[in-house]
């Protein structure tokens, strides 16, 4: 009974090696992503470490063999007796068998460690294949992403040969960019340069008409204080008609409004401001539009709520 008990400490260890998973265990590396990735990976490297520290303690918890000899022995005897007249003469054999038995008082403690140990082996060897895979498949994606910075560097570096006059533009490009999209990248910069263009080509005629490109910025704030900022990127097309300037506003998360107002001397400008959608808003709106910056802002207080919102729109070309 003394071996069992002092051989529960290995059992708790045989179900702690028995219970530990990985969160992603069982699905392809390929299906992960980025960061699923580097979760699997850093939880198989901790698991690696405790299963790698547990099997040291176990080979050192092992226990020596403690040998018990005992020795079980018998004589036999055969006798002879004779008589020759008044005396008796007695002769025989005897003869002594030893037998020895050995057992070892820690063969469960043993027995038990030895069974540890080879689970905590086969648990390593399966974490390092999972490891194997990770790592193969960390650097896979790393070797992909950088074949495809040198592919998209190269295909920047044509596509300034292409349109050399955009070089001095990246701010505008950068702009647009979002808005252009395509599934490749060559596409992406093939639509971005054709815009970029016909954005430069509006511009040099000298009229603000034609498209414009920027960021619509929010402030709202409560009576208690709080407030909350926001942007979001738009784009503006400018259109003029007997006197009155109109820009059609449309944000990249698919919201749209127009400003609809004059321009007086001096670049300076007033308007109505519309917002559609969650927003709703319907307000005044003034600044400055120049050849090539609009820069409009807005405060509007709710009377019903206190509340109070305010914007600045900035676009250029």
């Amino acid at each position: 009974m003394d071996r069992i008990w002092r051989s529960l400490p290995l059992v708790a260890l045989l179900v702690l090696a028995a219970c530990v998973s990985t969160p992603f265990k069982g699905q392809s590396p390929s299906a992960l992503s980025d960061d699923e990735l580097l979760v699997e990976l850093q939880s198989v490297y901790q698991q690696l470490g405790l299963s790698t520290a547990g099997l040291r303690q176990l080979r050192a918890m092992m226990p020596p063999p403690t040998l018990v000899i005992t020795e079980h022995s018998f004589t036999t005897m055969s006798l002879n007796t004779d008589f020759v007249g008044d005396s008796a003469y007695t002769s025989g054999t005897a003869t002594t068998t030893s037998t020895f038995d050995t057992y070892d008082q820690n063969d469960v403690n043993r027995s038990m460690n030895q069974l540890a140990q080879n689970i905590q082996l086969a648990r390593i060897n399966s974490l390092n294949s999972r490891r194997y895979e990770l790592e193969a498949e960390a650097r896979l994606r790393v070797q992909t992403r950088q074949r495809q910075e040198e592919e998209l560097q190269a295909a920047i570096a044509e596509f300034f040969r292409v349109h050399p006059l955009l070089e001095s533009e990246r701010s505008l490009l950068v702009a647009i960019l979002p808005w252009e999209q395509a599934a490749s990248y060559r596409e992406t910069l093939d639509r971005v340069g054709f815009e970029a263009e016909s954005v430069l080509a509006a511009k040099a005629s000298g009229s603000p008409a034609g498209r414009w490109y920027g960021i619509f910025q929010f402030r709202t704030e409560s009576p208690t204080g709080a407030s909350k900022l926001s942007s979001s990127r738009v784009r503006a097309d400018l259109t003029e008609s007997g006197g009155s300037t109109t820009l059609d506003l449309h944000s990249i998360s698919g919201a749209s409004g127009t400003v609809v107002g004059a321009v007086k001397d001096g670049g300076s400008f007033g308007g109505q401001l519309v917002l559609m959608g969650k927003t709703g808003l319907d307000t005044g709106i003034t600044g400055t539009l120049g050849h090539g910056e609009i820069h409009l802002t807005f405060t509007k207080v709710d009377t019903a709520t206190s509340e109070s919102v305010s914007g600045i729109l900035t676009l250029s070309r």
